[in-house]
């Protein structure tokens, strides 16, 4: 599979950065992104085993672990170099939005261009990384953009997190971890007591504070102690496997059940915890059943594109709704069918957009517009 992968030519899109990015770590991504659109062409699994908005939740945690260490990195090549750290963190937000605006600004002048009323409606939101707020006062999602509120509170994270981790010294970020954990958590008790729409309590960051938290302190953890291998041994495995699926079926049951505000409010905190232990173990390198799956070459090619599946593959099935009406093929009776075909549209699309649209600007502004920096390699 290797050698055949090797000359398809997916192999490019590996990174030069080993510890920025793991090939387990890909396989991770592979399968939020799954998760996130198979949830979207409403395969909906019984209550306990519907994992699509677990995806969201993974892409979260993982984001606040790699981007936390890149601030750090940054901190640490301030106090090697001598430079500025304003300097450095304009540096950091160039290259966060040439990754994330090229193909994100494509599709929002797509849309435009061709009248989608999602887009051209809320241009302006979408443009100021608002979408949450802006989703949460219609009270419903727009089908060809409802998924850029997650987009849009990844980025309102990225322009506090590096502000925090300025002021707040290393040896304190736990208990700031801890105490963000619990801002989270205090946040969607309050909105359950206030009987606050659900809209507010999910598309607003303060509801997402815990899952960032911890996947920052997760990346304290490596920093200051480094993560320990998981236990190899197959006992070991299945009462890992075990414990992972006791919180999942715990989070589900408490999720869909009617309880107090404080239970209520607890499955985020659970979901979060899940995706640390799954980003801990692909880190470290799992082996075993997951392992394989986790290194499976196409499940992380998936993974290697996900931005680009997550941001084109809803405006793909704008267009390729009524065909597949016509076809026979819905949401309603035929989920995964209309996933696959979605898939074989976006994923395509998503590795001309690398090609020929992100990658070249990406690789632009490292080489031309900022000062080398080794935690940061151009890709060649």
């Amino acid at each position: 599979m290797s050698s055949l992968w090797q000359r398809m030519g997916w192999d490019r899109f590996e990174s030069t950065n080993a510890d920025m990015r793991t090939p387990q770590l890909d396989g991770l991504r592979g399968l939020a992104i799954l998760a996130v659109v198979l949830h979207h062409a409403q395969f909906h699994p019984p209550h306990f085993l519907d994992w699509g908005p677990f995806g969201v939740r993974l892409f979260f945690v993982l984001s606040a672990y790699l981007i936390t260490q890149s601030l750090w990195r940054i901190g640490d090549s301030v106090a090697i170099k001598k430079t500025s750290y304003l300097r450095q963190l304009k540096e950091f937000h160039l290259r966060r939005f040439a990754r994330v605006l090229p193909a994100y600004l494509a599709a929002l002048f797509f849309g435009v261009m061709v009248g989608m009323e999602d887009v051209r409606s809320s241009l302006y939101w979408h443009l100021g990384f608002l979408s949450n707020v802006n989703f949460a006062m219609l009270g419903w999602f727009p089908a060809s953009t409802g998924h850029f509120w997650s987009l849009a509170v990844q980025e309102q994270f990225y322009m506090i997190w590096p502000f925090v981790l300025l002021v707040v010294p290393f040896r304190w970020f736990p208990w700031v971890a801890v105490g963000l954990m619990g801002l989270g958590y205090a946040f969607r008790v309050w909105c359950f007591k206030a009987e606050i729409p659900n809209f507010w309590c999910w598309l607003m960051l303060p509801g997402w504070l815990d899952a960032f938290a911890m996947g920052g302190l997760l990346a304290w953890v490596k920093k200051k102690h480094g993560l320990p291998a998981p236990p190899l041994g197959a006992v070991s495995f299945l009462l890992g496997l075990t414990s992972v699926a006791g919180l999942w079926f715990l989070n589900r049951g408490i999720r869909f059940y009617p309880f107090a505000s404080w239970v209520a409010a607890m499955p985020d905190v659970i979901e979060s915890a899940v995706a640390v232990f799954l980003i801990w173990i692909s880190v470290a390198g799992i082996q075993g059943p997951f392992g394989v799956v986790l290194n499976f070459q196409p499940l992380r090619f998936l993974g290697r594109i996900s931005y680009g599946i997550f941001i084109y593959h809803l405006i793909v099935f704008h267009f390729l709704e009524a065909w597949l009406s016509h076809q026979g093929i819905d949401r309603d009776t035929r989920p995964l069918a209309v996933a696959a075909c979605m898939l074989a549209v976006t994923v395509p699309l998503s590795v001309l957009s690398w090609h020929l649209l992100e990658n070249p600007i990406l690789r632009a502004v490292k080489t031309k517009w900022l000062a080398p920096c080794s935690a940061y390699p151009v890709k060649k």
